[in-house]
């Protein structure tokens, strides 16, 4: 799940807002932020509180919408959909919702965009998940975070823990299992779930090998 913000930048590849005229120099071209380039700047300009309450609110936005057309969407569990979220903010950094795409484009227009959905596209199939290397009851794989099973899945703030599945959290420390435009790590970030459950299938085995003993 990601989020860009469409500006322009500079020769010194700095983006830049428009001028008080609303007009854009020739010699900038287009570009785009990643969401943890835009997290920073509005931190910077609003504050950690402000900004960590907007990505809790447009992850608001987005579960409301799926629920909303929950029935009409595909029910087979041999399939999946990927959508992409358009969403404006306000000068109030109120989220709106534009419009979601059911065929995302997900060809690379720069550098970054292309590294982002190639991640995205890597994630996916990390999810789906074909070589059975996950249990299963993951809430974050890579960058992407769930969000919903059966109810909304909810973690402790501003601690990260990666079994979180409960429903049980203090009102007022529990945020839902979204960390849009947090610094991730992927690689190490699947490497650890990758070893955590090479040794839990390993301990798993020497139990089983411990009970076929004692029942001989």
């Amino acid at each position: 799940m990601a989020i860009q913000l469409k500006a322009r930048q500079n020769v010194e590849n700095v983006p830049l807002i428009e001028n008080q005229n609303g007009n854009w120099n020739d010699k900038w071209d287009r570009c785009k932020w990643a969401l943890c380039k835009l997290k920073d700047y509005l931190i910077a300009e609003h504050g950690t509180e402000v900004v960590e309450n907007l990505m809790q609110r447009i992850t608001g936005v987005i579960m409301a919408s799926l629920l909303a057309v929950q029935p009409a969407m595909m029910q087979d569990r041999n399939c999946f959909e990927l959508y992409g979220y358009d969403v404006l903010l306000s000068d109030d950094l109120r989220p709106w919702l534009l419009e979601v795409n059911a065929s995302p484009a997900l060809t690379g227009t720069d550098n970054e965009d292309h590294r982002l959905k190639f991640d995205l596209i890597d994630d996916v199939l990390n999810v789906l998940d074909f070589e059975g290397r996950f249990s299963g009851h993951e809430t974050r794989i890579g960058g992407l975070d769930l969000l919903w099973d059966d109810g909304p899945v909810w973690t402790s703030c501003p601690y990260f823990n990666e079994n979180v599945h409960t429903r049980t959290i203090p009102n007022d420390l529990r945020r839902l299992n979204i960390f849009l435009g947090a610094i991730n790590d992927r690689q190490k970030q699947l490497s650890l779930l990758k070893s955590q459950l090479i040794e839990k299938r390993k301990t798993n085995q020497n139990q089983s090998s411990m009970v076929q003993y004692c029942l001989k």
